[in-house]
């Protein structure tokens, strides 16, 4: 009799074991999935890499759903926080398996060239300049900026300007020289003259 009981035990068991498992493959919160491409869309500047090294999944990477929109969501704000973009879309396309999905990612790349004019008093204060009138104590010119350049997340400043204080300078940056994306680089040249 007990043999039998202990039979019954085990057979219960196991019964209750399959169908928790059944119960946990077939529920979407505990589903699965294996990330098979990562698309990505409207970068036409942009390089690849820079865009691939912001996201926090790769191709081949195994996560529940849930996991997988918190990652998919940090990585549109590390997108965003590029300001290389000014908008950012990350979607999940499941198969009809639900076991494999293709991420896509559709950027919306920003203008990247900024001039701003410059306009300046040479003189503590406008009523300093203003008793004078002096139109050779203004300072004005261009400061351009350059964002992403090359496409490599790279910028380029440029900056002339005449008048009482005549200044040339070039700065260039470039953040990514190693293999691993880790240094950079970059250089000024700056030329200032004051007619003092």
């Amino acid at each position: 009799m007990t043999k039998q009981l202990t039979s019954n035990n085990i057979k219960t068991t196991s019964v209750v074991l399959l169908m928790f498992a059944l119960f946990l493959i077939s529920n979407p919160v505990f589903a699965q999935l294996s990330i098979r491409s990562i698309v990505l869309e409207g970068n036409k500047r942009t390089q690849d890499y820079v865009i691939l090294r912001e996201l926090l999944v790769n191709k081949g990477d195994i996560f529940s759903e849930e996991v997988l929109n918190q990652k998919l969501h940090q990585s549109q704000n590390n997108l965003l926080n590029t300001s290389l973009f000014n908008f950012v879309d990350i979607g999940i396309v499941k198969d009809t398996s639900n076991q494999y999905c293709d991420i896509k990612v559709e950027v919306t790349e920003r203008w990247y060239l900024w001039p701003v004019p410059v306009f300046e008093l040479a003189d503590r204060n406008f009523n300093s300049w203003y008793k004078t009138h002096d139109l050779s104590r203004i300072n004005f010119g261009l400061n351009t900026q350059w964002l992403n350049v090359t496409g490599n997340w790279d910028e380029l400043d440029l900056l002339t300007q005449f008048g009482k204080n005549s200044i040339l300078a070039l700065d260039y940056s470039f953040p990514y020289l190693n293999r691993d994306k880790t240094l950079g680089a970059g250089f000024v040249i700056f030329r200032n003259d004051k007619h003092e």
